[in-house]
């Protein structure tokens, strides 16, 4: 049985006792100004990010390799007890994969593990890279922003730490930050979980 429910706003709980449940919260295109502003985050994310440490980092920079592999059980899924994991265990990727490929495989939410120097923070820009073409093609897609995790220490609120590192990071004022948190305008990819 599937149950196809259409969900919009913000702040949803959808509960159901049906085995298979799919939800789609339609983000929509934001207004013209936002549009704007969001376009001006993507091109400091791009220079930055992209032109500024990746294309010039390229030569001697490490991608993960052959060996990267899926590991479900490496991170604690918080509905595992309501429904059965049917992936393996640990699931070798094709070298080749495209990591845009995979994060969209995994419901765009991705933890990358490994050593240092293992590649992880170029595998980042990388998907960074492809996120930004599709958020210039597609004005409902949401805005990736890379943010260092080593400055939140935690005594502050996460969301509260989100707000200040786009301002500080790219002068996004503390309005717009929330708003577009609230609004899932942003995808964020997070770098130096140590």
């Amino acid at each position: 049985m599937t149950i196809d429910v259409r969900v919009s706003g913000s702040d949803n709980i959808v509960l159901t006792a049906g085995r298979d449940l799919i939800i789609t919260a339609p983000v929509g295109s934001p207004a013209a100004e936002d549009r704007r502003n969001l376009l001006n985050l993507l091109g400091q994310v791009r220079q930055f990010w992209i032109t500024d440490v990746l294309e010039r980092s390229v030569s001697h920079a490490t991608l993960l390799g052959p060996q990267v592999r899926m590991e479900p059980d490496a991170v604690a899924a918080p509905w595992r007890r309501y429904h059965e994991a049917t992936a393996p265990s640990a699931e070798r990727l094709p070298p080749d994969a495209p990591i845009g490929d995979v994060f969209g495989a995994v419901g765009r939410m991705l933890l990358i593990l490994g050593e240092p120097g293992a590649g992880k923070t170029t595998t980042l820009l990388v998907l960074a890279r492809e996120c930004i073409e599709q958020a210039e093609g597609d004005p409902s897609a949401a805005v990736p922003v890379v943010l260092n995790l080593s400055s939140w220490t935690g005594s502050r609120s996460f969301h509260d730490w989100l707000v200040n590192e786009l301002g500080k990071g790219y002068h996004v004022g503390r309005a717009f930050a929330r708003r577009w948190l609230a609004e899932h305008r942003l995808l964020l990819l997070l770098d130096g979980l140590d």
